[in-house]
């Protein structure tokens, strides 16, 4: 069914009439019917499909439509979306593609009106279909850590590892295409150099507060179990808390995530007679104590991870503590 975005509305164009199928150039006609009138969308390049459902960017949320109805996927971002800028010719730089090899999506947006090239990007993980959780990837806090500046998206066949990759090519001037999810972020490099150095990916998350139902009670927060793993090689991930609000974490500490232990090695099943032992190898999942210790009303954990070339993946967490009363 053939989905029309506007400004203002979107709607569905619905086939009427019967095929002549002896007229090899039949014409079909169209009606246009209205899904909603309320809702739009900025641009036909920020768009995208995710099952039965055609993702599309509106200007203070992303929608999600089935030809009958819509509803707003990204609530938890819309103060990012609502200070983007779309004006002008920024619509027309917009990008957007469904990664379904991990099952998320990206959206290429204009963080602000300062921003003259797309800098920031919404990450929509439908893991959990047709719940999407999202994040962002963006600029870090140093000079070197520049975020992804992505013009356009596309995608090729992984024939190694089987799917689609996903690519983009660059929105600034050193004439380069990355592919997302591996090495280093975009390159901000000398227009003639013969070597070029990718730029440090950075990420820091802040978890949502825990209160355990006890929004105004004092509570002791023990223990934090972290689940991450690592790809290829091993990396640092630092974490930290926040008690009530707190502008910055406190009680950072640092965690090694080593690369290897998880997958069995079938090249290795047989081998040499120089090796005495059998051979794991592949990604590794690790369990992480993170120790607070702290009284406070809430929490929220701090994840920082700036290591280059890290795929490395937050997997999941859970929080301890007791509950004082008259405390």
């Amino acid at each position: 069914m053939p989905i029309v975005l506007k400004e203002r509305s979107i709607g569905r164009l619905e086939e009427i009439g019967l095929p002549d199928l002896g007229n090899s150039e039949d014409n079909v006609a169209y009606l246009y019917r209205e899904i909603s009138e309320t809702v739009g969308a900025v641009s036909n390049f920020a768009q995208c499909q995710v099952f039965d459902e055609l993702i599309f960017l509106g200007r203070d949320n992303i929608y999600a439509t089935d030809g009958q109805n819509v509803r707003p996927i990204a609530t938890q971002i819309q103060s990012i979306i609502k200070a983007a800028d779309f004006s002008g010719l920024k619509a027309e730089k917009l990008s957007a593609i469904n990664d379904t090899k991990n099952r998320r999506i990206y959206i290429q947006i204009c963080e602000n009106t300062s921003e003259a090239e797309p800098n920031i990007t919404l990450v929509g993980d439908y893991q959990q279909y047709p719940t999407f959780r999202w994040t962002t990837y963006e600029k870090g806090p140093e000079a070197n850590m520049p975020g992804i500046k992505a013009g356009c998206f596309f995608q090729t066949e992984a024939t190694a590892s089987g799917g689609l990759d996903i690519y983009f090519g660059s929105a600034t001037d050193e004439g380069q295409y990355y592919k997302m999810n591996t090495g280093g972020s975009d390159l901000k490099a000398e227009r003639d150099a013969v070597s070029i150095t990718p730029s440090i990916p950075y990420m820091y998350l802040v978890s949502r507060p825990y209160m355990f139902g006890q929004p105004m009670i004092t509570k002791l927060y023990k223990t934090a179990k972290i689940y991450a793993e690592g790809q290829a090689q091993s990396y640092d991930f630092k974490f930290g808390a926040i008690f009530d609000l707190a502008q910055a974490p406190v009680n950072t500490l640092s965690l090694f995530v080593p690369g290897t232990g998880t997958t069995w090695d079938f090249f290795n099943w047989a081998p040499p007679v120089n090796v005495s032992t059998l051979i794991w190898s592949g990604q590794a999942l690790n369990e992480f104590k993170y120790t607070t210790h702290r009284k406070a009303q809430m929490m929220q954990l701090v994840f920082t991870q700036d290591d280059l070339e890290a795929p490395a993946t937050l997997l999941g967490w859970g929080v301890s503590g007791s509950i004082f009363s008259g405390i």
